[in-house]
């Protein structure tokens, strides 16, 4: 599907309500209705080295809203309406500068901007954070889930640091029509119940625990290994990861020992849809379901986990999912109350395992080279959620460990099982 007609099928669909720019349905709902209280936002850290002042990245950025209209938009929310995107009140997108130092934490960096939440999504859907250098700068991009999945984030820091370098950037990328339409299901019925005037006007204090962020790299010798050890068993990379950090967490957490741990795996829907490098959220979930009971060979683990992920990356398995968010969202939500969001834990998880692959991800942009780049969001609907986003750039594996009550070294312990078990 082109650009063009991805275009011109969105602007169909929401000219019903007049600013308009796409309506919210689904697992994008979902985002909105439960960013204030337990904030999904999904970010990047980019490391770029080469030399550049404020002003280029500040022009980049500029570019970059006019590639991209999800940039220039808001959430608006209209009693009994669902949510949709409105042209925003902002001339640009928030960005502050601040200077680069070597004592840096990309770590405390991530969790910082972790627990800022974007609210209802009234002002800003994205924010820009550069810590700035001569030679080399630190991006912090983050971005508000019910407009942006994190392969979005990549696409965007990306075209980022090209605008930087000087170069063009390509065709607008523009707002999609709803996944539901995208997939060929019907409009979603009008709510079964609406708030009227009950909906709480401020939000309450929950005490959250402050997120704690950590990363680590896998150099690309030893991806190699754990890449050729992965075909050698007839599993993939992703079965390997999930297989660690269930294994792992199940040795050192005893909760984990005693019930069922779900985990999720997010799947790109592009492919599938043949939408290339669209932009918004356009995931669905593949669970993985280990019972106390299930004691596994790891490498049997892995290829239990990977056999099973074909089955939810076809448009049926969509369409059934995106059926089952409609149903959590079927009632008008309030993101001020908890208590009118998800009531039956349909977002509850132990872990979220997401994993962008290898990609085509450029490194060289001109001048200016993109050294290393983690991802990292926080999941789940309880704050002892664990969440691993990984990514590889130039052969080497960036993964980040994100959770409001950490299991202790889970990290550091889930990926040296994976090293062990690739001897």
């Amino acid at each position: 599907m082109s650009l063009a007609s991805l275009s011109n099928l969105s602007e169909s669909h929401s000219g019903a309500i007049p600013g308009n720019l796409g309506t919210l349905e689904g697992i994008q709902e979902f985002f909105w209705a439960t960013e204030p209280t337990k904030s999904r936002l999904a970010l990047v850290v980019a490391e770029v080295v080469g030399p550049s002042i404020p002003e280029d990245w500040k022009k980049a950025l500029k570019k970059l809203r006019q590639r991209y209209p999800i940039l220039a938009a808001r959430i608006s929310k209209t009693p009994g309406v669902r949510p949709h995107f409105v042209p925003s009140l902002l001339g640009s997108i928030p960005f502050r500068v601040e200077p680069y130092r070597e004592d840096l934490s990309i770590d405390q960096l991530m969790a910082g901007e972790l627990a800022i939440s974007f609210d209802r999504g009234e002002a800003a859907l994205a924010r820009v954070v550069l810590f700035h250098g001569p030679e080399r700068s630190l991006i912090v991009f983050v971005g508000h889930h019910a407009a942006c999945d994190g392969l979005t984030l990549v696409n965007m820091v990306q075209d980022l640091i090209s605008a930087a370098a000087g170069e063009p950037l390509g065709t607008v990328v523009p707002i999609l029509p709803t996944t539901g339409e995208l997939l060929g299901l019907p409009e979603p019925p009008p709510y079964s119940s609406f708030l009227g005037k009950n909906a709480a006007t401020e939000c309450p204090v929950l005490g959250f625990p402050f997120p704690v962020v950590s990363s680590q790299q896998l150099e690309a010798d030893t991806l190699a290994k754990v890449i050729l050890r992965a075909r050698q068993e007839k599993t993939t990379v992703h079965g390997a990861l999930v297989a660690a950090f269930i294994s792992a967490g199940k040795a050192s957490f005893a909760p984990w020992r005693t019930e069922p741990v779900a985990c999720l795996s997010p799947i790109d829907l592009r492919p599938l849809l043949k939408l290339g490098s669209a932009a918004g959220v356009l995931t669905t979930i593949h669970p993985t379901i280990a019972m106390p009971s299930d004691n596994p060979q790891f490498w049997d683990f892995a290829r239990l986990v990977s056999g099973a992920m074909p089955g939810s990356r076809t448009i049926e398995a969509a369409r059934g999912g995106t059926l089952a968010v409609r149903e959590v969202v079927s009632q008008e939500p309030d993101p001020y109350d908890p208590a009118t969001v998800d009531l039956r834990g349909f977002f509850n998880h132990h872990l979220m395992v997401s994993n962008y692959g290898a990609g085509e991800y450029r490194t060289d942009f001109g001048s200016l080279k993109l050294a290393a780049l983690y991802p990292s969001h926080i999941s789940g609907g309880t704050p002892d959620t664990q969440t691993i986003s990984a990514i590889t750039i130039a052969g080497v594996l960036y993964v980040t460990h994100a959770s409001r009550a950490p299991i202790q070294s889970f990290l550091k312990d889930s990926l040296t099982l994976l090293i062990a078990s690739c001897d």
